[in-house]
């Protein structure tokens, strides 16, 4: 890709131009004025650059020294841009001065950048050692107002969750033995289209827009552990509030085979409701390095056994996928260092069919991001 410095000012253009291959890493247009863009480059380089203009630069800037990963104009202050860098900062720019306003630095790469939209002033940044930095420079200008490890997101977002909703992404409520409610998520996609099957014969469930809506591991577990809410709705009997709380529906099938496992490790067979298995000496490679996996699936967990060599003296083990998690997200919280290894050396392996399922729901359904709402009992009151 050609590029030229700047327009030419007088005298020789072969001695004013400057041209060679650069490479782009990110660009943002403006919101105030749609021909006018940023290039942020491999060299550290950033370009203003206008649509009129196909082979000149209005502006650059200079302050990184490694690849520009992002550039993003302020949605409020359209002269302030933001950027960031393999060279651990994040800086602050005013596209009229080509040096940086303000710099950053985070001790780690500095991977993406997103401006708050509801403030001028906040801003968040996500570093490759798993954190993401909130700054409000209304606050401080020097240092991050928090920030936050966001290790686990990534492991947890690749497992498929799903939930029955209506049209508008209310989930529909399970009623329970004390009479309260509970919104029920599946991790085997055969429950979920089960529950759906039920709502659409029950009275106006044709008419509910009643679907399978796919959601993810890491969003489903922090509704789990949401104390119950209050339902808005009342005992007839008794006049007491009613609570509703968020639950993963047991997989049946899945406990059998979690029962059986366990009973052949000679384990009392108290089994978990939702259960995982995890075998010793079962490794694979993923990014160059080696992790244990998880399986959600025994099914999925004996095909990876079966193609071990023989004699290899793996042993299935079943574990409280739960219970294991939670505790895992407390440890994290409390900044373990133990536990951040541990998420590191560990990957999930969702059922198989579950993935599959939610790839025929992406390419049939909508092109829109999914997002769930709590129930609104208060609808029409």
């Amino acid at each position: 890709m050609l590029f030229r410095s700047g327009p030419n000012k007088g005298g020789d253009e072969e001695d004013s131009a400057l041209l060679g291959l650069a490479g782009g890493c990110c660009f943002d247009f403006s919101r105030l004025s749609e021909h006018l863009f940023l290039v942020g480059t491999e060299e550290g380089w950033i370009h203003k650059c206008s649509k009129a203009y196909n082979s000149e630069y209005l502006a650059n800037y200079s302050g990184h020294y490694m690849a520009v990963y992002t550039v993003r104009w302020n949605p409020f202050h359209h002269q302030v841009f933001a950027s960031c860098s393999a060279d651990w900062t994040a800086k602050l720019w005013d596209h009229t001065t080509s040096n940086p306003l303000m710099s950053f630095d985070l001790n780690v790469q500095v991977g993406d950048l997103a401006w708050s939209p509801w403030s001028s002033t906040t801003f968040a940044a996500c570093t490759a050692d798993g954190k993401v930095h909130i700054f409000d420079l209304n606050e401080n200008k020097n240092e991050p107002y928090c920030e936050q490890k966001a290790v686990r997101k990534a492991k947890l977002t690749k497992v498929p969750v799903f939930m029955v909703t209506n049209g508008g992404g209310s989930p529909f409520l399970n009623k329970l033995s004390s009479g309260d409610q509970s919104a029920v998520m599946f991790l085997f996609p055969s429950d979920a289209q089960k529950m759906l099957k039920a709502v659409l014969k029950a009275p106006n469930g044709a008419s509910s827009g009643a679907k399978v809506l796919p959601s993810n591991l890491d969003r489903a577990l922090k509704l789990a552990m949401l104390p119950p809410s209050n339902s808005g709705l009342r005992d007839p009997a008794s006049g007491r509030d009613l609570f509703m709380s968020w639950q993963f529906m047991p997989h049946a099938a899945e406990m059998r085979s979690a029962q059986a496992a366990m009973l052949k490790s000679a384990k009392a067979p108290t089994v978990p409701k939702v259960p995982a298995y995890t075998a010793s000496g079962l490794f694979f490679k993923k990014h160059g390095r080696e992790v244990q996996p998880i399986f959600l699936s025994k099914k999925d967990a004996d095909a990876a056994l079966a193609q071990l060599p023989p004699g290899h003296g793996a042993k299935l083990e079943v574990i409280d996928l739960l219970g294991f998690l939670q505790q895992l997200v407390v440890r994290l919280e409390l900044e373990d260092p133990s536990a951040e290894t541990l998420v590191s050396q560990l990957e999930l392996v969702p059922p198989s069919e579950s993935v599959d399922f939610k790839t025929d729901l992406k390419e049939s359904g909508p092109r829109r991001a999914a997002k769930i709402f709590p129930p609104n009992h208060n609808a029409g009151r």
